[in-house]
């Protein structure tokens, strides 16, 4: 009986090797299916939240579009009923400057001369008198109300003052301290805390050319507030985010200095209820 030829120490020591070598490529497979499957399950988590994302988007867009819709079809049934009232109210100031022509003397009273400046459509007149009859504030303050609704466009009244106002300010004209607090008045008549709350989900009681205009005057305050640094004083501060809010303008400007108005000037009586109107009520502390 042949016996097996001896297995030499370096065949022994060359399959050893080989296995070596086979156990690290089955290493490396093993390692390179272990990436892949963590990577392709990454995808399918980062596709499957995209998904999930994408369809939260979409339902929140059906449902600002509808609301959108219910909102234009709610103005649209509400036009007869608002150029019925807009014509009966520009008939009776019709009616009411026939018989003030009539009667060229007028009165001397307050509300009457408000109410005269206001469907004139008066802007610098009706500033000047409200700045005569500062010590008047109290009855005053009511009565810039009730003159407003005598004006065949209290907003474009109360804007034309404004950029008046603007326009005098950035020429350092003279008196401007007393025309701030003017202006401060008739935009506290015209967009009173009650018409913030009753606005939401309406459009602007303003045309679209009143609402630029606005934008443009309010864009221009903000350069020369800007400029201001220390200068800028509580009251006219609350006065631009009044007009920022009165005219819908939030979008027209950086969130952050709206945000800052209100945290510099937080103690202001105004300001809370201004911030709540701009809707970061929450970043008053």
């Amino acid at each position: 009986m042949s016996t097996a030829p001896p297995i030499s120490a370096d065949r022994v020591q060359k399959f050893i090797e080989d296995l070596e070598a086979q156990k690290k490529i089955v290493s490396k497979c093993t390692e390179l299916f272990t990436t892949l499957t963590n990577h392709f399950t990454s995808l399918q988590n980062s596709l499957s939240q995209k998904s999930q994302s994408l369809d939260a988007k979409f339902l929140s867009l059906s449902s600002k579009f509808s609301q959108t819709l219910d909102s234009l079809s709610q103005r649209e049934s509400s036009l007869p009923d608002r150029e019925s009232a807009a014509a009966a109210h520009i008939e009776t100031l019709k009616e009411a400057a026939f018989a003030e022509f009539k009667d060229p003397k007028g009165s001397a009273q307050l509300s009457d001369t408000l109410k005269s400046l206001a469907r004139r459509m008066d802007s610098a007149g009706l500033v000047k008198f409200i700045v005569s009859k500062r010590k008047e504030s109290v009855p005053l303050r009511a009565e810039i109300s009730v003159a407003l609704s005598e004006a065949v466009d209290p907003h474009r009244l109360v804007l034309e003052a404004f950029e008046d106002f603007v326009s005098q300010k950035s020429g350092k004209t003279l008196g401007l301290t007393d025309k701030r607090w003017a202006c401060g008045m008739l935009v506290h008549a015209l967009f009173p805390e009650s018409s913030w709350k009753e606005k939401k989900g309406k459009g602007p009681e303003f045309s679209r050319n009143i609402g630029e205009r606005a934008a443009e005057v309010v864009d221009r305050w903000k350069g020369q507030l800007d400029g201001e640094k220390e200068g800028l004083t509580p009251g006219e501060a609350v006065m631009f985010l009044h007009m920022v809010v009165g005219f819908e303008l939030k979008e027209r400007f950086d969130e952050g200095f709206l945000r800052k108005l209100v945290l510099d000037f937080s103690s202001r009586r105004d300001m809370a209820k201004l911030a709540a109107a701009l809707g970061f009520d929450d970043k008053m502390g």
